[in-house]
């Protein structure tokens, strides 16, 4: 699939589960054809919000992950980063547009099964903790990198399948953007909440400007 990877275990992986698909400054240098995915069995926490049902909502395998990612155009927000549009191709290598940011910023992409520790709080039960095993998605960004929220350096972003789902509020197949095509996005990206539809439509309007 993504052949053998170049290896970054030394790097410190708290797993960031209650991070969304973290920005970075800007960088189109690529960060290498492929790394190694973090090793199993690393342990975190997140909070999550209230389930009507006993269990994680959102809980996937490696396999139901990769088949709801894969070739689409993700659109994510969350507060503190704003709206960021992702796509993620099946070669191994990703494309975010950040706001704020003068370039489209080029990545690799992982999917490994972890086991991790959740505490959550249930409506009728009151709070829970479980380990639970579930798939978990890790982009590696060039080594000049840096997360302007959470000061992360390393260039490795994280975030398992429920805290994924729980930011991404919208998608479509393929690169309907053409990030994974641009050097430079077609207008500064704002951080208020937006949809794809919105975007699309933007960027068609600035190309058929620019012929």
């Amino acid at each position: 699939m993504i052949g053998r990877w170049r290896s970054f275990r030394s790097a410190t992986l708290a797993l960031l589960a209650t991070v969304v698909l973290a920005g970075c400054q800007p960088s189109r240098t690529a960060p290498g054809n492929v790394f190694d995915p973090p090793a199993p069995a690393i342990s975190s926490s997140s909070t999550m919000s209230p389930s009507p049902l006993p269990g994680i909502p959102g809980i996937m395998s490696v396999d139901e992950f990769r088949s709801l990612l894969i070739g689409k155009t993700w659109m994510s927000y969350e507060p503190r980063h704003g709206t960021q549009v992702t796509y993620i191709a099946a070669d191994g290598s990703a494309f975010l547009w950040y706001p704020g940011n003068r370039v489209i910023l080029p990545s690799r992409w992982a999917i490994v099964q972890q086991r991790q520790h959740f505490k959550y709080d249930h409506p009728e039960l009151g709070r829970m903790q479980s380990m639970e095993s579930t798939a978990v998605i890790c982009f590696q960004y060039a080594g000049t990198s840096a997360n302007p929220v959470t000061g992360n350096t390393s260039g490795l972003e994280c975030a398992n399948s429920s805290v994924w789902q729980r930011y991404h509020h919208d998608s479509r197949q393929g690169d309907v953007l053409g990030l994974s095509t641009m050097v430079t996005p077609p207008f500064p990206l704002s951080k208020d909440k937006s949809t794809l539809a919105l975007l699309l439509r933007r960027t068609k309007s600035v190309q058929s400007k620019g012929q």
